[in-house]
């Protein structure tokens, strides 16, 4: 059992914010927060900073507009009483909250508590009963429904427990399991370390009334000036679940054109196709089986993407007018009350060439097809490419099983919530009007506005009708429910209260790319665009630049492998059968250095592009042309020694080189592999890839029962990309030594530590282990 002291400053706090489309907020919602600074402590030693901190943070919200209420030097009682007040006030409101308390805090067995100012704890064992548990906080926030929250822990040096008392000397308080939706959990120094006392707090306060700024924003301010003015001993870090971009203040600005709304990143140079619509607008949904209440109980449903959101006026007008030019016959249908307001007046011939048209403008493969073409124009029932990496609508099917929350379901009657309200717009709440998508609470999968504001169409393949849910802004409460299920007329029928949310397959399929990538360009579900940088000081790469690059959003799965190697048996390469995988959409394993990056070869030259590497002047194809080994067995040195050349005979071949100028698929370097882990210039200066509890990013060998898992199941990383940390291990460009590349991640077997964004390892080149694969890079 440990048990360590030390003070935190810990606060939950909602500010003014305005985010991006498709979840824009115009109206300012009421603003409440809540100071508790507890200093003069009865039986611990005091505390100099909490009530200036508190000042400090309390003129800072006021100049946001917040009301503050401060109690100072509390009780357990007056503490408690204070949250449920607190939570009482915010029920209902929408209103934007911030907790905030300064004091010592203690963690018992990973849980954390807060120290009442008269507070007599002479062991752990009297801790639960004498403190106020961090989870009381959590839990009131969740409860009152406030429309995002922000939680800090800000921790000094103090250990103020008695000697003598058993207690643990490590400080730190740990990583904070139950969290309030739309929420950031951050620290004033990484879980379990120390901070200095009055130095976070102050920074925070001033970096929070600049305008125009995103709490991540803020937050890459505030970590750089504390790492600086400590002299590199402290280190904020934080747990982000937001589900939009929080502004702290006012925005720079309301500007709602196409060119702000849909930009993901800077393209490195001028391109001509359209960009996509929105970053976040897609959440993977893993599959399952309808349940006993549902009138589809015991259909199942593989794994998909479904829209964040219903698709807004604003993204409709984009696609519709590159789709006039692309001869599709959309004409001007459709309409909206605003561009961050969801489209509406659509049939449902209009919303499948809808798809198609934005799956061509971003370069994927059109799912609905007629007489053998793409279709585009009139309303003929089209078939379905069931194998298209394009847009579609969610089958009846998909539709209700996210709504209901999927794998996380709660059993709620309408998505998210059993209140209406919180959830969704209908005939009680809405004015008879459609209302901006975001503004309501989501759902367990993070998914708004499937319960109200618009009927959504959906494709169920019966008798020429197709389905219709969620309810919409003029109709009663059952018509919202998960449960309820409409059908009507594709053809002909356009209706103020009906339009759509999107879907596309879970499985990625090869796309059809015959261009260099750019970030408007490639497959979002496939690349990631990483803007170049420079090595932070935490790594042993430190102080070394990257340029601008992409990467798998995912390691490459079994299917990937076995439709590019099908390809490639066809056309001069001696992949053979190389590889495995223990599902479709697992990663391959068992394949060794050569084997990828003969692969890399093959689908750049099966999707039109030039291979990045030769031999001789060609495409290498076939052999292990580089350092092999001669002598040693094929034996793991995933932590061995660094053998020589000179020690075990290697015979010194021509290293396979790259083509720098070519514009197919590679291996990442092991730079390019970090500074993606690490999330690049959005980093948070996590342990893993994507969070400091490897349990929420990564499959490893305390929760991966002993095999692979599912890609992209686990929360992904600041730039979007999953499995960076743990899974398999993948191979990188570098040679460290002879007959041996590098390997990075981790693994399904592996240690925690292994998982580390820092860790490096490296195997024999021609090493194949159930344990390694690959992710892919492109240059731009």
């Amino acid at each position: 059992m440990t048990f360590t002291f030390k003070r935190s400053t810990f606060f939950l706090f909602l500010l003014t914010f305005s985010f991006l489309l498709p979840c824009a907020l115009h109206a300012a919602p009421p603003k409440e927060a809540l100071l508790i600074a507890n200093g003069k402590y009865s039986h611990f030693a005091g505390l100099a900073h909490p009530e200036s901190d508190a000042a400090k943070l309390g003129s800072a919200l006021k100049q946001l507009g917040f009301r503050v209420r401060v109690v100072r030097d509390g009780s357990r009682e007056q503490m408690l009483d204070a949250i449920a007040e607190f939570e009482r006030g915010l029920r209902n409101t929408g209103a934007i909250a911030f907790f905030h308390y300064g004091g010592h805090g203690v963690q018992v067995d990973g849980k954390n508590y807060l120290l009442p100012a008269d507070a007599d704890i002479p062991d752990e064992r009297r801790v639960a009963t004498r403190a106020v548990a961090l989870d009381e906080v959590m839990t009131a926030m969740d409860a009152a429904a406030a429309r995002a929250s922000i939680i800090v822990i800000d921790a000094c040096r103090d250990n103020p427990l008695p000697a003598g008392s058993g207690r643990n000397l490590a400080r730190g308080l740990s990583v904070v399991g139950m969290k309030p939706k739309n929420s950031i959990v951050i620290y004033a120094a990484e879980a379990g370390s120390k901070a200095l006392d009055g130095l976070f707090t102050p920074i925070l306060a001033v970096a929070l009334q600049q305008k125009g700024r995103t709490i991540d924003q803020v937050m890459k301010s505030v970590r750089s000036e504390v790492y600086a003015k400590s002299s590199g001993q402290q280190t904020p870090g934080e747990y982000n679940q937001l589900f939009e971009e929080l502004f702290l203040g006012e925005p720079a600005g309301d500007d709602l054109s196409a060119e702000k709304v849909f930009a993901v990143t800077p393209a490195p140079t001028p391109h001509a196709t359209p960009a996509p619509l929105a970053k976040d607008d897609m959440v993977f949904v893993e599959g399952g089986t309808l349940p006993d209440a549902s009138e589809l109980a015991g259909k199942s449903v593989k794994s998909f993407y479904i829209g964040r959101t219903e698709v807004t006026w604003l993204e409709w007008k984009k696609v519709r007018n590159w789709a006039a030019d692309h001869g599709y016959d959309i004409g001007n249908v459709g309409e909206g009350s605003g561009n961050d307001h969801p489209v509406r007046n659509v049939n449902w011939f209009d919303c499948v060439k809808w798809c198609n048209a934005r799956s061509e403008m971003e370069g994927l493969g059109p799912v609905y097809t007629l007489n053998g073409r793409t279709y585009k124009f009139g309303e003929s029932a089209p078939k379905v490419n069931k194998e298209s990496n394009g847009y579609r609508l969610p089958t009846e099917g998909e539709w209700e099983w996210a709504a209901r929350g999927g794998v996380k379901s709660r059993g709620f009657k309408y998505s998210g919530s059993n209140d209406l309200k919180v959830v969704g717009w209908f005939k009680g709440n809405s004015g008879e009007l459609t209302h901006a998508v975001c503004q309501k609470q989501p759902n367990e999968l993070g998914i708004y506005d499937m319960s109200g504001n618009i009927y959504e169409w959906s494709s169920n393949l019966t008798s020429g009708l197709q389905g219709l849910e969620g309810g919409a802004y003029g109709h009663e409460e059952k018509f919202s429910q998960v449960s309820y299920r409409g059908q009507n007329q594709p053809a002909g029928l356009r209706s103020r209260d009906i339009g759509l949310r999107l879907a596309r397959n879970a499985t990625t399929i090869v796309s059809a790319l015959n261009a260099a990538p750019t970030p408007e360009s490639l497959n979002k579900d496939d690349m990631v665009f990483v803007e170049g940088g420079t090595l932070p000081d935490a790594s042993e790469l430190a102080g070394k630049s990257v340029k601008s690059f992409f990467i798998g959003r995912t390691e490459v799965t079994w299917l990937e492998w076995k439709k590019v190697r099908g390809w490639a048996s066809d056309h001069g390469y001696d992949i053979g059968n190389v590889g495995e995988g223990s599902g479709n959409d697992h990663p391959v394993r068992n394949v060794n250095w050569y084997d990828c990056v003969k692969w890399c070869n093959a689908r750049s030259e099966m999707e039109g592009l030039e291979p990045v590497y030769q031999v001789k002047g060609k495409p290498y194809r076939s052999g292990e042309d580089g350092y092999r080994r001669k002598a040693i067995p094929k034996t793991s040195l995933l932590l061995g020694t660094a053998y020589t050349a000179e020690e075990y005979g290697y015979r010194d071949s021509s290293l396979v080189p790259q083509n720098a100028s070519a514009n197919g698929y590679r291996l990442p370097s092991e730079l390019e592999w970090e500074w993606a882990a690490r999330g690049g210039v959005k980093s948070q200066v996590l342990k893993y890839s994507g969070s400091d509890d490897l349990i929420e990013v990564g499959w490893y060998r305390k929760n991966s029962d002993e095999g692979t898992e599912v890609v992209g199941t686990k929360a992904r990383n600041e730039l979007g990309l999953h499995d960076m940390s743990g899974n398999v291990w993948e191979w990188c460009e570098d040679a460290p030594y002879a007959s041996c590349r590098r390997i990075r991640g981790g693994g399904w077997g592996s240690f925690a530590e292994d998982c580390s964004v820092s860790y490096d390892a490296y195997q024999n080149t021609d090493c194949r282990s159930n344990s390694i694969g690959f992710r892919l890079a492109r240059s731009p």
